[in-house]
């Protein structure tokens, strides 16, 4: 099933073609000095590549229309439609942007630093968010606060809690290099029965891979 869908989307993104383009698609080279302006190796990164360099056609039916939604309806499922977790080439999208089989967007090949970018965030996982303190902040306030900042939903706990039970080693919540023992990863990953977090259910995988990894690589706080 997910072949059939890889060859479905190559052969709608074959259909693109140079004559859709009013304009050649934002620069990514400044000419004066030579420098490329890569986005993030992020989801953020991606995003922006989409809306500076896909969205023009994509997402107003101008070319078979697909939208960042898709993409993200690809990573949650694991299906490797648009994306293959851990391996860039084997990935539709980055195929496209290095002109395999042909280039996108048709006419306006990005620079190698752009691809680069999107290469590294594939190859490190794909993930919503980055594996370091800033990640884990970004996901507490999209999965976390709104319930527990003021324990309308949940025990009540913030980020502050969470810094502070780092940094005087409680482990409380988290266990510096241990996930399996960091109550925070027991509930968002279901372990021994643990109640899942958020409340409704587990996260998919490329939303939360991102805690186990900064958990194993020591939950710095820089």
């Amino acid at each position: 099933m997910t072949r059939t869908l890889a060859l479905g989307a190559v052969l709608l993104l074959a259909a693109c073609d140079d004559t859709v383009f009013g304009t050649p698609h934002n620069a990514t080279t400044d000419s004066g000095t030579g420098t490329c302006d890569a986005p993030p190796a992020t989801w953020e990164g991606v995003v922006a590549l989409y809306d500076d360099h896909c969205a023009s056609c994509h997402a107003n039916g101008v070319q078979p229309e697909f939208t960042t939604s898709d993409w993200e309806d690809d990573l949650a499922s694991g299906d490797g439609t648009w994306f293959s977790a851990g391996d860039a080439e084997d990935s539709l999208v980055y195929q496209r942007l290095i002109g395999v089989p042909s280039a996108m967007p048709p006419g306006a090949p990005l620079e190698d630093c752009v691809t680069d970018s999107v290469a590294a965030w594939i190859d490190a996982g794909a993930t919503r968010y980055t594996a370091d303190w800033a990640g884990v902040t970004a996901f507490y306030d999209a999965e976390c606060g709104s319930c527990h900042d003021d324990g309308s939903g949940g025990p009540p706990f913030t980020l502050e809690d969470w810094e502070a039970d780092l940094a005087d080693g409680t482990g409380t919540y988290f266990v510096a290099g241990d996930p399996a023992s960091s109550l925070v990863w027991q509930r968002l990953a279901e372990l021994d029965g643990a109640a899942p977090m958020p409340d409704g259910g587990t996260l998919p995988a490329w939303e939360i891979d991102h805690v186990q990894a900064w958990l194993e690589a020591g939950a710095p706080l820089d």
